[in-house]
């Protein structure tokens, strides 16, 4: 795979269409589910409890591709390597012409109020945030990875039941595809979705009516190579360099903008409202009262949860945590 070029051998899709569009794609049942993570050395404690609990839901049968920066290769892999687990240099995915600014050690960038995550210089684009750049890696390791549909999780993310494939894939081979109606026009929301509706060629609007950013969220392979294809033909350049000049950027959105209002792989999806993951958001989980609430919101269709890295608790407190709710998991 070269770094210097766009994800390589992406499907051309047809010609570009208008908002409302379907363009029929067949729903063949997928032939393989596989679990992507992108990780650094600051997240490493909760990446680790992450893979812990893919060892013991979903097993080698489900590949678990871990990508990390290069400096930190040998740290995941002395510590996380397992059947059904590979673990990649996340530089082989990006552009060549990306270049991460030398930064200290994650205690050093505490003390020095520096941002945790990485920043990225180009002579294509603008400065791009760490967190930018972690979404145009997961989109290209999308679009390379050799399973059909990725399941998205995140550092912060475990599972707490066996994985079911069928909560994930329906029964017509279709992908689920997460959507929250009930969203409400937000700061900084709304940029996202101007920019998925720029990027994308759709008539420009400032809220899509809903939502589609939740942990544990599941991509399509090949629509996500569908998707990156269109926006390089459309802008005239890499999609790499067309997503990082901009500021404001979600990669949920752009995909759930492109299946639901670009109308691609419209009928390859079904649309749920319900997430996977049982949020922390919302919940004050440094009160006893907080937590209570968390825990009581666990319902039988989450497959995992996840506590925000920023919440700064101590690793025993999450893991007290995720094992009340294993436990709740496992008597439902």
């Amino acid at each position: 795979m070269s770094a210097s070029r766009s994800t390589p051998d992406l499907i051309q899709g047809d010609s570009p269409g208008t908002e409302g569009r379907a363009d029929r794609a067949p729903t063949g049942p997928p032939k393989q589910i596989g679990i992507l993570t992108c990780s650094f050395a600051g997240d490493f404690p909760l990446c680790r409890t992450l893979c812990r609990s893919i060892d013991t839901f979903a097993g080698p049968d489900h590949p678990h591709w871990l990508l990390v920066p290069r400096q930190d290769l040998a740290l995941f892999r002395a510590a996380l390597s397992g059947a059904g687990r590979t673990i990649l240099a996340e530089e082989d995915f990006l552009p060549g012409h990306l270049h991460r600014v030398p930064m200290p050690p994650p205690a050093w960038r505490r003390r020095l109020l520096l941002p945790r995550r990485n920043v990225f210089v180009s002579p294509y684009t603008p400065p791009i945030r760490g967190w930018v750049a972690q979404q145009i890696l997961k989109l290209a390791a999308a679009a390379t990875a050799p399973f059909d549909v990725t399941l998205h999780a995140d550092s912060d993310t475990v599972l707490i039941r066996p994985f079911d494939p069928s909560a994930l894939i329906d029964a017509d081979g279709r992908t689920r595809l997460y959507h929250d109606p009930g969203a409400t026009e937000r700061e900084p929301h709304w940029r996202w979705h101007r920019t998925a509706a720029a990027l994308l060629g759709v008539p420009q609007r400032r809220f899509f009516g809903c939502d589609y950013i939740a942990s544990l969220t599941t991509w399509r392979r090949e629509t996500v190579r569908r998707m990156l294809d269109h926006i390089a033909e459309r802008s005239g350049r890499d999609w790499q360099i067309a997503i990082g000049r901009r500021w404001h950027f979600s990669e949920y959105i752009l995909y759930g903008v492109f299946v639901e209002h670009f109308g691609a792989d419209h009928d390859a999806h079904y649309f749920a409202t319900q997430s996977l993951c049982l949020s922390s958001w919302g919940f004050d989980l440094a009160s006893s009262a907080g937590r209570a609430a968390y825990l009581n919101a666990l319902r039988s269709h989450h497959l995992g949860a996840d506590l925000q890295s920023t919440l700064g608790l101590p690793p025993d407190e999450r893991e007290e945590i995720f094992a009340a709710l294993r436990a709740r998991a496992a008597a439902r």
